[in-house]
């Protein structure tokens, strides 16, 4: 009996550590997944919160409208002078617009932004680039500029 008894001992101990064996694996691989949706559920609120900002008529500052969703060619005028200009003024578009965060090790990096207004036959603003082979997330509002169809595209990586 007392050689029967280690058996079982030692048989259960191994069930035990591949369980958990099993479990750590599967924390691992599924926090990482969790961990991606989370930053880009965080860049889409983000990209949302900005357009926000761009269409809302009351931010005086950063608005790109005179009413809700028409756009105002001298408000556009100022913007693009103001903070697309050069490099000192998108640095400054990027500290408003809050695109500075931490990472895991506490330093910080600067997510980058394109905005882009255009109608169907012409590109109104371009501010900032987005690199090549970068995805990016992006949000469009529409409205009027002139008498046509605006559309503001806003990409966000």
């Amino acid at each position: 009996m007392k050689g029967q008894m280690v058996l079982e001992f030692i048989v259960a101990g191994i069930i035990f550590f591949a369980a958990l064996v099993f479990m750590f694996n599967y924390i691992n691989t599924n926090v990482n997944a969790v961990r991606g949706s989370a930053y880009i559920d965080t860049l889409n609120a983000k990209l949302v919160q900005i357009s926000d900002i761009l269409v809302n008529p009351t931010n005086k500052d950063l608005s790109l409208t005179k009413e809700w969703f028409v756009f105002d060619n001298n408000k556009i005028t100022t913007f693009k002078n103001t903070y697309c200009a050069d490099a000192a003024g998108y640095k400054k578009l990027s500290n408003k617009l809050g695109l500075a965060r931490k990472s895991i090790t506490g330093s910080e990096i600067m997510n980058h932004i394109n905005i882009t207004l255009s109608t169907n036959n012409m590109v109104i603003l371009t501010c900032g680039k987005q690199p090549p082979g970068i995805m990016g997330y992006s949000v469009k509002r529409f409205g009027v500029f002139g008498n046509s169809i605006a559309t503001l595209t806003i990409i966000l990586w």
